[in-house]
């Protein structure tokens, strides 16, 4: 299927359900493992890796490299 669904259930202290969401979502897996020429994937990490630029202390926590060193976002060229 393209369609996926995320449930997350809260229960309270004894046990009972409080709260509960559903969230709907289309999977795509061509574009999660395949990027067309000048488009970029997995938007997060390019503001990980632009944060930890200017902040050395989060680079070295999360072991982050430039976008280049990374295969999934320097595939298509677009690296900024």
């Amino acid at each position: 299927s393209r369609f996926g669904k995320l449930i997350t259930i809260k229960f309270d202290r004894l046990g009972a359900i409080c709260q509960s969401s559903v969230v709907a979502y289309l999977l795509e897996k061509s574009r999660v493992v395949f990027q067309s020429p000048n488009e970029r994937n997995y938007h997060i990490f390019y503001e990980l890796i632009a944060a930890a630029e200017e902040d050395q202390n989060l680079r070295a926590q999360l072991r982050l490299d430039s976008c280049e060193a990374f295969n999934y976002l320097s595939r298509s060229g677009v690296t900024r």
